[in-house]
């Protein structure tokens, strides 16, 4: 199975601590410039659906939608 890859999602407006439940053993949240943003796993298409289908559905506006890069510090190679 492949690993899942991490997504920032910024919606308009502070979500509050219930709105967000969902969201609180996977995800991070934090205040942004007149927003929230939640960063974290998703597993698959499917999994993706499912958050944004959440976050319709409390009206939540998202703003952008995006991969975060992962950083691989075992493939740098060490000045010599």
């Amino acid at each position: 199975m492949d690993e899942p890859t991490r997504y920032r999602i910024v919606i308009r407006g502070e979500a509050g601590a219930r709105a967000l439940r969902p969201f609180a053993d996977e995800f991070t949240v934090a205040r942004v410039d007149g927003g929230s943003a939640l960063e974290g796993p998703v597993r698959d298409a499917a999994h993706l659906h499912g958050l944004l289908v959440h976050l319709t559905a409390l009206n939540a506006e998202v703003v952008s939608l995006n991969p975060v890069p992962t950083t691989d510090l075992t493939d740098r190679s060490t000045p010599s």
